[in-house]
């Protein structure tokens, strides 16, 4: 549209968003992670793992009878009190949620760190002429 008339340089010039490699490895670690839900997805749904459906069952079972007495604003009420709630709660039992949580944490973080170690950054992708 507007742009090649505006600033025909930039209309005819063309550059590339993300490399082909950078591509790849997040289309991969997507991949991966779309896999891996789908394989739990699946060991529930089909009783793959007796464990994992009667754990799908009963979470279902509950969110259904629980449903009609829930609505959104006592959702975002109990959502509300939590912010106040959970400071307090982390400050009295600190060291059992570090020594329970802190490893799941650091292994979220370390996956955190690795997916965006294949992102490239914006200023090897564009660059200024």
């Amino acid at each position: 549209g507007a742009v090649k008339f505006t600033a025909p340089q930039l209309a005819e010039q063309s550059f590339e968003l993300m490399s082909k490699e950078a591509i790849t490895a997040t289309v991969q670690s997507v991949a991966d992670i779309v896999n891996k839900a789908t394989a739990k997805a699946q060991n529930a749904v089909l009783w793959t793992s007796t464990k994992s459906t009667i754990k799908a069952l009963v979470g279902l079972e509950v969110a259904r009878r629980l449903s009609p007495w829930i609505s959104v604003y006592v959702i975002v009420f109990l959502g509300g009190n939590l912010i106040f709630i959970l400071p307090k709660a982390y400050d009295v039992n600190k060291e059992l949620i570090d020594k329970s949580v802190g490893p799941h944490i650091k292994k979220a973080l370390a996956f955190k760190d690795e997916v965006l170690a294949k992102v490239p950054k914006y200023t090897d992708v564009v660059k200024d002429e």
